[in-house]
């Protein structure tokens, strides 16, 4: 398992219920080939409220999409936290971490 210094945390902020895509680069530091994306949203108390992987997630070389369908986000407002990691056999490279919040209609 490698392991890769997060420079900078990022913030998202949603509307619950909206519909949207969460797009970025990998480094190509990474090759991406035959690897795959996690991207998971959890709760205060650690309880996995989002979870986008395999199918859920398009990776075009270095480029990755994450859409996000409304019941994504109904009943989750609030603060959590969101990460996102590289995955293959060799298991779980982090590649990314922030404060994901989910504000009312």
């Amino acid at each position: 398992m490698a392991t890769y210094l997060i420079a900078r945390e990022r913030d998202i902020i949603r509307q619950a219920g909206d519909k949207a895509e969460f797009q970025f680069y990998v480094p190509a530091v990474i090759d991406m080939a035959g690897k795959g994306i996690e991207f998971i949203v959890t709760d205060s108390n650690g309880n996995v409220l989002i979870n986008k992987s395999g199918s859920d997630v398009t990776i075009n070389g270095q480029f990755v999409t994450i859409p996000f369908i409304p019941e994504d986000t109904q009943e989750q407002v609030g603060k959590h936290r969101w990460s996102v990691a590289v995955t293959d056999t060799d298991g779980p490279i982090h590649i990314g971490k922030g404060m994901f919040e989910i504000q009312a209609v």
